[in-house]
Parts: C-alpha cells; sequence; structure tokens
C-alpha cells in the first residue's frame, strides 16, 4: 500500500451525477460488487454498498486525516468522498464512482481483515460455549490446511484436514469443483471462500442431502463476532436478507474421491474428510455433552444458543 502523503480536498460532492470514465477492467470481480456504485436520486442502496463502507476505511487509515465513511448501506456524499479519497490513493481518477477498476483494487487490498487466532479458550468468551475449531487458511484456499478442535479449556482433542475454497464460476468442471485453483470468489460473495474471523458455531443434525454433506452431524456458523465475518454474517441496515449465510463444517460423498486426494470446492463451506467430521461430532456429543441441535435447513433466525466457536484467520496475511 502506497505511503505518501495525500491531500485530499473535502469539498461536498454536490452533484446528483459525477462523470464516470473508461476502467481498465471491463467487468467487476465475483463478488460481493456487480454493479456500479454513485451519488443519485434517489440514493442507490443494498448489501454491496454497505461492504464498501465497512472495507474502505481500511484503505484510508495511512491519511492524515480520512474521511469519514457512514455505515448506513446508503451511498451518499461522504461515501463518494471516501471513494474519491480511495482513488486518489492509488492513482485512479477521483470520480467517486465504484466502478470496476475501484472495486478490484479495493478488494485486493482490503480481504485482508488482519484477524488474528489468539487461542485464547472458549471459555474465555463465555460460558456457553463447550469448544473451538480453529481453521488457519491461505489467501488462495484451494491450499488445504490442518483445522484443529479444542474443549472449552483449550485441550487439543483433533486435527482435521480443511479445505474452504469457495465456488470458482470460471471452472469448467463440473460441480463439486475438484481440480480448480486460485482465488476463486472473494469471502464477500454468497458463495465464495470461507469468510476470516471469530464466529459463533454449532452442532447439527446431519443434512439432508448426505452426496453433498455426508451423513454425519455438522456444524453450523450462527453469527460472526470479529473480522469479516462480523461484516458479511449479517444483515445490512439497507437490506432484508443476511449477506452470508449457510456456512458448515462437513464432507461429502464426492464421486471418485479418496483421501488423501484434494477436496472439492464448496460454495463457501469448510469440507473435511468423512473420517474427521465423524470423529468431530462423536468428540463433541460423547466427551464434551454437546447437543446435536435439530438441523434449521438454513434457517436465518437461529432458535437455539450456539455451543461453540470457529476461529477462521488468514496465515498468509499482509497485516
Amino acid at each position: 500500500m502506497p505511503t505518501i502523503s495525500i491531500v485530499f480536498c473535502c469539498a461536498l460532492l454536490a452533484s446528483h451525477t459525477i462523470l464516470a470514465y473508461s476502467p481498465a477492467t471491463p467487468s467487476f470481480p465475483q463478488g460481493p460488487f456487480s454493479r456500479s456504485l454513485f451519488l443519485t436520486s434517489p440514493p442507490m442502496q443494498g448489501s454491496d454498498v454497505y461492504i464498501l463502507q465497512r472495507i474502505i476505511p481500511r484503505a484510508l487509515d495511512v491519511l492524515p486525516v480520512p474521511p469519514q465513511v457512514p455505515t448506513s448501506g446508503t451511498f451518499d456524499n461522504a461515501t463518494a468522498l471516501a471513494v474519491a479519497a480511495f482513488q486518489r490513493l492509488y492513482f485512479h481518477p477521483p470520480t467517486g464512482n465504484l466502478d470496476p477498476t475501484t472495486a478490484k483494487v479495493l478488494l485486493q487490498e482490503c480481504s485482508d481483515d488482519g484477524y488474528k487466532e489468539d487461542y485464547a479458550p472458549a471459555r474465555a468468551y463465555g460460558a456457553q460455549y463447550r469448544y473451538k475449531v480453529v481453521v488457519p487458511v491461505y489467501r488462495n484456499r484451494s491450499i488445504e490446511t490442518t483445522g484443529s478442535l479444542f474443549d472449552k479449556n483449550g485441550t487439543l482433542l483433533l486435527n482435521f484436514t480443511a479445505h474452504a475454497h469457495g465456488h470458482d464460476p470460471n471452472s469448467s468442471n463440473p460441480w463439486p469443483d475438484y481440480d480448480s485453483y486460485g482465488d476463486g470468489l472473494s469471502l464477500f460473495a454468497s458463495d465464495g471462500n470461507t469468510p476470516t474471523g471469530l464466529m459463533e458455531f454449532d452442532l447439527n443434525t446431519p443434512e439432508d442431502d448426505p452426496k453433498l454433506y455426508g451423513p454425519y452431524p455438522i456444524n453450523r456458523v450462527v453469527s460472526g463476532l470479529r473480522g469479516i465475518a462480523e461484516i458479511v454474517l449479517a444483515q445490512s441496515p439497507a437490506s432484508t436478507h443476511f449477506i452470508r449465510s449457510g456456512i458448515l463444517l462437513h464432507t461429502g460423498e464426492w464421486p471418485g474421491w479418496v483421501a488423501p486426494m484434494r477436496m472439492p470446492n464448496s460454495a463457501g463451506c469448510i469440507h473435511s474428510w468423512p473420517q474427521s467430521i465423524d470423529a468431530i461430532q462423536q468428540i463433541l456429543q460423547n466427551r464434551l455433552g454437546v447437543v446435536a441441535h435439530q438441523n434449521t435447513n438454513g434457517a436465518v433466525a437461529y432458535p437455539y444458543t450456539p455451543q461453540g466457536l470457529l476461529s477462521v484467520y488468514q496465515v498468509d496475511s499482509k497485516k
């Protein structure tokens, strides 16, 4: 990120229309941005505006006086000023519009939240938490890693292979995708890479489709507490739906797959080997007294008190 001092004019962008320029990148990156965002009347609203407002301050904290950015989910004058400041910082014409070029650079700079795993035991976060799962990831989520299951006191109970790569829309392979490498969809996309951060986690009875989810009880992400997970696992102010939901720790009956082959990509879930998912659910129920709550099948209003935590952190973080 440039460290030069930038002088930014804070005059109000009074006009409802800001002239756009021809971007070098012809299309938007895959999620969460799929349209140009700009000042207009009535103002543009949505989860894409909310995500923009939440992440752009990270790139502007090098300025002597960073612009104040609201988190209303409405593209207003202050948001346009922040976009223009970001464009100046990265040597783009300061239109104040979120165009494809600006969106691409923004995601490159702000998709690393700098969240770090502190290895505090689950009980340090609340008496209701009986276990904690920790999964390191790389920016390139096709690189599999070793996840860990801890009891509430921080005692290591199990290590397992984890695959956190989300859907890859550029792949020509049939779903599920077995051999797609690279960044894939961003962690802000609804079916993109598993987001980083601290999340509430809970054991549910098996999903209905064992071919996609395996025959064992699964663990479900309930809410985000820290990091990017706190942004995307919530309902944005200008939207009636949650940005992301349905993130699970599960396995599947994948045609042609045998351990230790690399597992297929998901729609943002964490995949592991069948024997590992079975071992996890047995440890949780038989050793830790965790209840396998009736599967909610993705219902947003989660009816149970979460019994665990999930911590996902990026090991090749720049922050």
